[in-house]
């Protein structure tokens, strides 16, 4: 075979995995990329069969949406597999109708038995694949100043316009084929819910019905809380104007969907920030996949923007080391500055952490120790990076941690560093105090920056002292002397460089000890009211003091509550002193997090805790491998050996 069918090989290939995960709906391409960020065996095996759990429902939502706008007397019901069933309709969506009912994917969701491909990543991607047909859709959200468009797991565009979507209020999602200009909508099958605290929109679907409202959760996001809302309208269809149809189609991004830019075939851009956007292409030289990066004045003219842009050349030109992501200036005619850069496609730590809630000590320590290694060496350069948070810290697919954005670095080396002192630069929460204070950036304010990064992989929240680190066993305790080090208020009290760091990281203990997390009413007694123990309460809660470091209650009694329920049966005999004294209850406010007990509350590794709950409605999808069943306890008169399931579960989960 010709090196040339190779790369062509390849880059069909490419195209194909990059469709899925950039370019199919919003709910299925983020479960998607979910799965790409998982780390172990027992959580992708999980992962994949939720991802697919995904993409039936959204194939079902759109089949009933189609039903329901062709027959007003049609019922609405949460989409599942049995809307697959639905008889094909003609129209402009009947592709959708006719599709072949994906087994792949019913059988990797545990909904029909067997498996036509292993239950893994790669299974996985063969069966999405089918799915292509779906590519032509975007899906469009109406808001009050005009319609925004979902592309791809995490991108949004916005169109301002005074002419909408005819007929439909804001918060209304609708599909549209960019080809043909046809359009349904979905509510109240999905609806739109926009936190403006959040950068991202959430697509929610509907999951249950409650008389004339509706249970939805945002589907396709791992653990995503569950929202009540009232079921308003139904699904119709139409035909978008031609002016809207080709703002929604083009949208003035620089480089389409497969266009060729000299060398590279772009596949499609997949990020827009306020200062670039970015694009996924195939660099067809080199038979690689690569980022091409363009700067968009939106501002106006060349502003302090674009030197932060043109800083990412700067200082880079200068650093050889494989932890740094560089850009390659070309300048292809009329494209104005592009640079080329490494595709570095595993997440940001950013997006990680916000799929699987806090990393283990021994994963969090190999990524400080990748960026600690590429610090050393820019230091020694004499630059600071000034900018170190989560999301400058992407993974490639050999599991290392890459360094990015150097458009506000400094060179603190030179007499004359290029920074004005006063000016505020980084980002607020990982800032060195002596810059907030306008003071100039440095190798320690690098190392107060990453410590910043370092907590917050280990509690899930930013840390800015040591003694937020110290309290409420935000981090393990064998790493505080560390945290000490790192987030000194007086920068001469800091490691004194990042390879001094990195040595004192090696010597400490990273090991994850493991946790329980117990339900309280109907699995440790029969209700708050009552408080009839389980048969074996106290020998169960025994075993879990002598076998896990830390007990969490997950509950939504109020901490009083359960004060005062286990203070009733500590005075019965009903439960040893040292569990009162150590069960940790878990921040839970009522309805602040839907309904669901997202073990990611309890800021531990989820892979090292795991959750007795008689429920499996209160489980994610995505945590179902840490769900271990116990029967609902709710007499005192039944026959019951919950505690010995519960047991068993135990010791088979964390092969006690």
């Amino acid at each position: 075979m010709t090196t040339t069918s190779v790369n062509g090989a390849g880059e069909a290939a490419f195209r194909r995995e990059f469709m899925v995960r950039y370019r199919l709906p919003r709910p299925v391409s983020r479960s998607y990329e979910a799965v790409l960020f998982s780390r172990y065996e027992d959580e992708i095996g999980n992962k994949v069969s939720w991802c697919a759990a995904v993409a039936v429902r959204f194939i079902a939502a759109l089949r009933q949406a189609l039903l329901l706008a062709s027959d007003p007397n049609a019922s609405i019901s949460p989409p599942g597999e049995k809307d697959l069933r639905l008889a094909a309709a003609g129209g402009a969506f009947a592709g959708i109708t006719r599709m072949p009912s994906p087994v792949g994917l019913l059988q990797l969701a545990g909904i029909y038995p067997g498996a036509a491909v292993g239950p893994d990543k790669t299974g996985l991607l063969e069966c999405l694949q089918e799915l292509g047909c779906l590519c032509r859709y975007r899906i469009a959200v109406v808001e009050p100043e005009g319609i925004r468009i979902l592309l791809g797991p995490r991108m949004e565009y916005f169109i301002w316009s005074r002419v909408s979507i005819p007929g439909f209020k804001p918060g209304s999602a609708v599909l549209v084929d960019i080809d043909a200009g046809d359009f349904i909508s979905l509510t109240p099958l999905m609806l739109w819910h926009r936190d403006p605290h959040h950068p991202l929109g959430s697509l929610m679907l509907l999951r249950w019905l409650a008389g004339e409202n509706g249970r939805y959760v945002e589907d396709g996001v791992p653990g995503s809380p569950g929202l009540m809302l009232p079921m308003t309208a139904r699904p119709v269809a139409g035909r978008l104007e031609p002016d809207l149809l080709g703002r929604i189609r083009e949208p003035g991004f620089r480089f389409p969907d497969g266009s060729t830019v000299e060398n590279f075939a772009v596949q499609g851009v997949v990020w827009k920030g306020s200062m670039s956007d970015i694009y996924v292409a195939w660099n067809r030289d080199r038979g690689e996949a690569a980022v091409l990066k363009t700067f968009e004045n939106r501002g106006g003219g060349f502003d302090e923007n674009y030197w932060y842009f043109i800083n990412e050349e700067k200082f880079t030109a200068r650093l050889i080391h494989p932890g740094i992501v560089k850009p390659r200036r070309f300048r292809g005619e009329g494209f104005g500055v592009v640079y080329e850069e490494e595709f570095v496609d595993g997440g940001s730590l950013s997006d990680v952490m916000e799929d699987t809630g806090v990393l283990t000590p021994a994963d969090s320590r190999k990524i400080l120790l990748d960026i600690l290694d590429t610090l050393d060496h820019v230091h020694a350069a004499g630059i600071a990076h000034n900018d170190i948070k989560p999301d400058n810290i992407l993974f490639g697919r050999d599991g290392k941690a890459r360094l990015i954005d150097f458009g506000i670095a400094v060179d603190y080396a030179r007499s004359d560093t290029g920074a004005r002192r006063g000016a505020v630069a980084g980002t607020d929460g990982y800032m060195a105090p002596e810059l907030r204070q306008g003071g100039l950036p440095s190798a320690s304010s690098d190392i107060y920056s990453l410590g910043v990064v370092f907590g917050q992989m280990l509690s899930g929240r930013i840390l800015e002292s040591y003694d937020e680190a110290n309290s409420d066993r935000a981090v393990p305790r064998s790493f505080l002397d560390f945290f000490k080090r790192c987030l000194s208020s007086d920068p001469s009290e800091r490691f004194g460089s990042a390879n001094e760091a990195s040595e004192s990281l090696r010597m400490l203990d990273t090991v994850q000890r493991p946790c329980i997390t117990l339900d309280v009413e109907g699995t440790l007694v029969t209700n708050f009211g009552e408080r009839h123990p389980r048969p074996g309460l106290y020998r169960f809660l025994e075993f879990c003091l002598e076998n896990f470091e830390r007990i969490f209650i997950y509950t939504l009694l109020s901490p009083d509550q359960v004060v005062e329920l286990f203070g009733h049966l500590g005075a019965a005999g009903a439960v040893p002193a040292g569990f009162i004294e150590r069960y940790e209850q878990v921040d839970w406010p009522r309805g602040s997090a839907g309904s669901i007990k997202d073990l990611r509350r309890c800021r531990v590794p989820v892979e090292y805790n795991a959750i007795v709950d008689d429920m499996a409605a209160m489980i994610p999808e995505d945590q179902q491998h840490r769900w271990i069943p116990i029967p609902d306890y709710n007499s005192p008169d039944m026959v019951d050996n919950g505690f010995v399931l519960a047991r068993n579960g135990i010791l088979k989960k964390f092969k006690i």
